[in-house]
């Protein structure tokens, strides 16, 4: 993880802070987990599947769904996809309200994933809490503030002191009827963003325009501060990156991921700018790798990958 050397001093402490606190939650993590039970079976698959009308079984001449699976994994004959969280929320008790919203969100994968293999029953939400701790500055010399390897062994002693306040594994299963409910949303999410590119029906929401204390990259263009035309916008490469579809590609603005139907429910006109248009604030674009979730997803990913490349024999 490096910073890029041309950033502003203050973006360079952001990214810095970052990714001391993924590198040493890494750590923890990997210490935390060490003696995990679940066996890799696969890793990296791409799941593509039809969207089905579950009233008349037709499918979706429009759209199909797509999501990263970043592992397949078996407990016995019980298989289940991994799906890798970051958090600001707590994740204490079992019952806070983080895993009512994630249970919907792990729905999003096991559903279409049954499709294509029976066997998995259920997702395996890999929950890490983001650290707030922050260096100690408080001595006027350089030489005795915190340097960030101190920094880093701290936040890991820390994490692991209070493991549960910062690693949760939680098995969801699905029953039939909640996995009914749910082919029956993505149905009807298609059904209406097939409708709102057809009408011109990308309304704002000013709700999303501040999510968390963040402001949407295309507050300025919904406000009238800005237009299409400024240099601030430029073309994305990829319209769905978590799955590395390139916008060149036929069918790319036909898949719809989780992230994208994530966007479209959130905010119409955000999902018409980012996905249909497929522009981006390059700022925020650039931006969004550093951030602690980005960094630690990827790292959870690796993990969950290189533990798929062990045999059974060398573990």
């Amino acid at each position: 993880m490096a910073v890029a050397a041309d950033l502003p001093v203050a973006e360079q402490t952001a990214d810095l802070l970052a990714e001391s606190r993924a590198r040493a939650a890494l750590v923890a993590y990997g210490r935390h987990w060490s003696d995990e039970a679940w066996q890799v079976v696969s890793c990296g698959e791409i799941l593509r599947t039809p969207i089905v009308n579950p009233a008349t079984r037709h499918r979706s001449r429009t759209f199909q769904f797509a999501a990263s699976l970043t592992a397949v994994v078996a407990d016995g004959a019980r298989r289940a996809i991994v799906l890798p969280m970051a958090t600001r929320e707590a994740i204490e008790p079992p019952e806070a309200a983080f895993w009512q919203r994630a249970v919907l969100e792990a729905f999003w994968h096991v559903a279409p994933a049954l499709t294509i293999d029976p066997a998995i029953s259920a997702v395996l939400l890999d929950v890490v809490r983001q650290p707030e701790m922050r260096p100690r500055t408080t001595s006027r010399q350089v030489a005795d503030r915190e340097t960030w390897p101190d920094f880093e062994r701290r936040v890991q002693h820390d994490m692991l002191a209070e493991p549960s306040r910062y690693f949760q594994r939680r098995l969801i299963t699905a029953d039939a009827e909640a996995l009914q409910r749910h082919r029956a949303e993505l149905w009807q999410t298609a059904v209406d963003l097939r409708l709102a590119r057809q009408h011109g029906r990308h309304y704002r929401n000013s709700a999303a325009c501040l999510v968390r204390g963040q402001a949407c990259e295309y507050l300025p263009l919904c406000s009238g501060h800005a237009s299409t035309g400024d240099a601030r916008w430029v073309d994305v490469d990829a319209l769905s990156a978590e799955i590395g579809q390139a916008r060149t590609e036929a069918d790319a603005t036909a898949t719809l991921t989780p992230c994208r139907l994530h966007c479209f429910q959130l905010c119409r006109r955000k999902h018409f700018y980012r996905y249909e248009l497929g522009f981006r604030d390059a700022e925020r674009a650039a931006a969004e790798p550093r951030r602690f979730a980005a960094l630690l997803v990827a790292g959870i990913t690796r993990r969950w990958n290189d533990k798929g490349r062990i045999t059974p024999a060398e573990r």
